[in-house]
């Protein structure tokens, strides 16, 4: 995969956003992969179908050892970047065609204190509340309001 990493950040380097924009597709050695989505809900980002779903949890919870968050997370940090205590984040997914071998994923990240909240105001009896679906509503907005997908014919 092809991956790029964007931050907002203040001059402490103390990050507010992250873009992640990775760029996949499955080896033609694995003939019938795809990927699936079908579990999140879909939009339209200026047109095209995106396959969305939001997020919350720690700034520095450790990672799956080689993930591509492994991956993000020390790019980050390894500009001198400080991530934020607790962190909100939209996952937007287009396929480009109905082979569903190809992706191009962004995944928007913010600061969650710039929402007020911590992660325990969303936890309730050890789920999810209901008190998080306005949050990942609006972050969704957010999102859609700063990223942009476009199909670009040859």
């Amino acid at each position: 995969c092809e991956v790029h990493v964007f931050v907002e950040a203040d001059a402490a380097k103390h990050v507010h956003r992250v873009y992640w924009v990775q760029f996949e597709a499955y080896i033609p050695s694995k003939p019938n992969s795809q990927y699936n989505y079908d579990r999140d809900a879909i939009t339209e980002i200026n047109g095209p179908a995106v396959h969305h779903c939001e997020r919350f949890g720690a700034g520095d919870e450790k990672p799956r050892a080689g993930s591509d968050l492994e991956h993000v997370r020390n790019k980050i940090l390894a500009a001198g970047y400080r991530l934020p205590k607790e962190i909100i984040n939209a996952r937007l997914v287009h396929l480009p065609d109905d082979t569903k071998r190809k992706e191009v994923m962004v995944i928007y990240m913010e600061d969650m204190a710039s929402t007020g909240k911590t992660s325990a105001d969303f936890i309730a009896g050890g789920k999810i509340s209901e008190a998080w679906t306005p949050v990942g509503e609006a972050l969704l907005e957010r999102a859609k309001a700063r990223v942009k997908f476009e199909k670009v014919t040859p």
